[in-house]
């Protein structure tokens, strides 16, 4: 079965093992060994995951300069996928400022710039949340 959550953990540590950077023969390494453990890598599949991609890697390039770049980015994993589950992939622009609120209560300080990718982090991670939903027996095969 697709799960969200596995799909997000091994982005993640592909990630932060490219430090935020990496080139198409290291993105097509990472989709062939998705397939090898059971991912079904269709385009559109490959498309929701590029663009979340993208998110990340912006993401990614403005916390680097912060210590402890892969703690942070652990934390803020964490609180997205929490965030998307909780509101089924849909949400409201109060949600959006309860949600910064949260980060910013935990002791995670943003700037307009880092709230500005947030944003765009959470759309892509919204749209990758829903290939789970609409896909949820036939995203990951042999299960």
């Amino acid at each position: 079965m697709f799960k969200f959550e596995d799909l997000v953990d091994l982005s993640a540590k592909y990630m932060e093992l490219q430090k935020g950077k990496w080139d198409n023969s290291s993105w097509m390494d990472f989709l062939l060994n998705m397939q090898k453990v059971g991912y079904d890598i269709n385009a559109q599949f490959q498309s929701q995951l590029s663009a979340y991609f993208d998110s990340v890697k912006d993401f990614y390039k403005i916390l680097a300069a912060t210590r402890g770049v892969e703690s942070v980015m652990d934390k803020i994993k964490d609180e997205v996928v929490n965030f998307v589950k909780q509101k089924n992939g849909v949400w409201s622009h109060s949600d959006w400022e309860e949600f910064l609120a949260s980060l910013n209560n935990r002791g995670l300080e943003l700037t307009d710039e880092t709230v500005s990718y947030l944003g765009g982090l959470l759309e892509a991670v919204k749209s990758v949340y829903g290939l789970s939903v609409t896909k949820e027996d036939s995203g990951k095969s042999g299960e």
